[in-house]
């Protein structure tokens, strides 16, 4: 045994001796068997306190990955469905409606094709529909027109 591993034992042993010592001392009547289970809890207690502040930090993980989220749920898809109901509702064309198309559509063009989204190159590669929604802004669109034009959209 190196003097390293001993001393532990050393020093519990010069502690319950030091301890019973001052109790007998004080007139306390010390029993043994009991002193020395307090003394090795308190030296265990001490040790796992130890362990404990000498353990990294924990990391918390609280992003959720993968959420399920229902349909009604989904903000984009809830923007889509309002602009949608809006857009029936309505007697009149509906602006924000005819805007959307059009950015989504342009957007597709420039992202998928490279092509940028002028109208001559927008009205060949999306239909007679884009174009007269395109030209119109007044027009009221029905829900058939909406399909193909979204139908266009995806499949470029």
């Amino acid at each position: 045994m190196t003097s390293g591993q001993g001393r532990p034992a050393l020093l519990a042993v010069a502690a319950y001796a030091a301890t019973y010592a001052v109790l007998w001392a004080l007139d306390y009547e010390p029993h043994a068997l009991p002193l020395l289970l307090l003394l090795l809890l308190a030296w265990l207690v001490w040790r796992l306190v130890q362990e404990a502040l000498d353990a990294p930090a924990a990391e918390w993980n609280t992003e959720l990955e993968g959420s399920f989220r229902p349909v009604a749920q989904d903000p984009v898809l809830s923007g889509y469905l309002r602009l949608l109901q809006s857009h029936a509702d309505t007697r009149e064309a509906e602006p924000a409606l005819r805007r959307r198309l059009l950015e989504l559509g342009s957007t597709r063009l420039e992202a998928r094709l490279g092509v940028p989204a002028d109208a001559r190159t927008s009205d060949e590669r999306l239909g007679p529909e884009w174009a007269a929604l395109r030209r119109d802004p007044g027009r009221r669109l029905s829900v058939a027109e909406i399909d193909r034009l979204l139908t266009r959209i995806e499949e470029l």
